[in-house]
């Protein structure tokens, strides 16, 4: 398996940008607003996710654990989001 160091900079990117997708998906959320935006943000959300846990994975040497903590809170808190979808029709497939 290939390995790299872990880029702190490109993990700090991606980091900040799914923790603000994240952000807006709740405050959608708790507002009650599961419509079609709440899906434009937690579908990228996964988008930017994967890449973090790829990078977190190849680092050689290991990540830093708070950074590993850090990315499955991020990733928790996704899929507690994303389970407010299920069953529920994909708003821009009804029109």
């Amino acid at each position: 398996m290939l390995t790299e160091p872990f880029d702190s900079r490109t993990g700090a990117l991606i980091s900040s940008a799914l923790i603000k997708a994240l952000s807006e998906a709740k405050e959608l959320a708790d507002a009650g607003d599961i419509s079609w935006e709440f899906r434009d943000l937690t579908r990228p959300a996964r988008e930017l996710y994967k890449p973090l846990l790829e990078q977190l994975n190849a680092a050689e040497p290991k990540a830093p654990d708070d950074i590993l903590g850090m990315a499955k809170v991020m990733g928790n808190r996704l899929f507690q989001l994303e389970a407010l979808t299920e069953g529920k029709p994909n708003p821009s497939m009804l029109n």
